[in-house]
């Protein structure tokens, strides 16, 4: 099925896909679900990244229009915009049966299949995963066979661990609060964070109390940024919001309801999941990279994966965003670089 549905989309001849500016489109279908996967950039390069979007219900055209951050990697290598189950644009099977870890860890081999079947066994692919998108890839890398086929893996605020970033980020939280208040600005939210921070034993964190840690993450970063303590860049021209959600494939509502259900189904099913015991399996070159203010996905889960991963120290790299939260938009500039001399450009 997947080979029919990778040559139905392949009418053009094989060197038509390669340009140093190339825009395509192919769907995969797997398990009930009709994903898009839109692939644009330099396909000359022969390097693909494949983009592991947030969430979980999140979707991977937002990255496409973060442009201080798309543009300059789409130059050089091939960017493969992903859409999982039950999120962005993607269509079918809305069973909660489906919406499992292991169900959308084989979407994922199906899309790196398939660029190996549209592009050519000879390319060389990388997997980016952020956010939640960090769970998912190295979710799929725990897998020696899977792991063979990726040429390398970029984490960016990445939570592969579940308990750990809920106990990080009250941790960090807290520090903040104390650092802060002194400076005099939204001096009565840092201390509602203190007093929040200080009640929690953490060593007994429940899913409830996950989800409240996560969501003053959320303030706590939208702080940040308006007391520009994170530097945060602007990537939407005017009107260019319009046209994403009303002139493009995405439909704003469907959006919403995958995002919705796709978000509550998957994080009660991994609140309490850590990958951090089986991080010693994966082997191949290693990037990280985690903001500094990042309350939501703090930088310590960065610094554990890279000393518990059996990657070679020459073929890993943690780097701490001293200016940045959760999100590649804060410090594009720098994520760019660090990624384009991984991949070697």
């Amino acid at each position: 099925m997947l080979l029919s549905l990778v040559l139905f989309f392949s009418n053009c001849h094989k060197e038509q896909l390669f340009d140093e500016q190339v825009e395509d489109i192919f769907w995969i279908e797997n398990a009930g679900a009709q994903m898009p996967v839109w692939i644009e950039g330099n396909t000359n390069s022969k390097k693909f990244m494949v983009i592991i979007h947030g969430g979980p219900g999140g979707e991977s055209r937002t990255y496409n229009l973060a442009s201080p951050f798309s543009d300059p990697i789409e130059a050089e290598v091939a960017v493969a915009y992903w859409d999982q189950r039950n999120a962005g644009a993607s269509r079918g099977n809305t069973d909660e049966s489906k919406l499992t870890v292991e169900q959308m860890v084989d979407d994922l081999d199906k899309v790196v299949d398939a660029l190996s079947l549209r592009y050519g066994n000879d390319i060389e692919i990388y997997l980016m995963g952020h956010s939640w998108g960090g769970f998912l890839g190295t979710a799929y890398l725990l897998d020696s066979e899977r792991q063979a086929k990726i040429s390398g893996w970029i984490e960016i605020a990445g939570g592969h661990d579940f308990p750990l970033f809920a106990k990080e980020a009250a941790i960090l939280m807290k520090q903040l609060a104390i650092d802060q208040i002194p400076t005099g600005k939204s001096v009565e939210f840092w201390e509602e964070v203190l007093t929040f921070t200080e009640t929690i034993n953490l060593q007994n964190i429940s899913q409830e109390l996950s989800n409240e840690i996560n969501g003053y993450g959320k303030r706590v970063q939208n702080v940040l940024e308006f007391n520009d303590v994170i530097q945060s860049t602007p990537f939407l021209e005017k009107g260019e919001g319009f046209a994403y959600w009303f002139q493009s494939p995405y439909h704003p509502i469907a959006n919403a309801v995958n995002q919705g259900q796709s978000n509550n189904i998957i994080v009660d099913q991994v609140w309490d999941v850590s990958l951090t015991p089986e991080l010693n399996k994966i082997t191949i070159p290693c990037l990280f990279l985690y903001g500094k203010y990042d309350a939501i996905v703090p930088p310590a889960l960065g610094v554990s994966a890279f000393e518990k991963i059996s990657t070679p120290i020459d073929d890993k790299k943690f780097i701490l965003l001293e200016k940045s939260g959760h999100f590649l938009t804060h410090e594009p500039d720098v994520i760019v670089a660090e990624i384009l001399e991984f991949v070697g450009e």
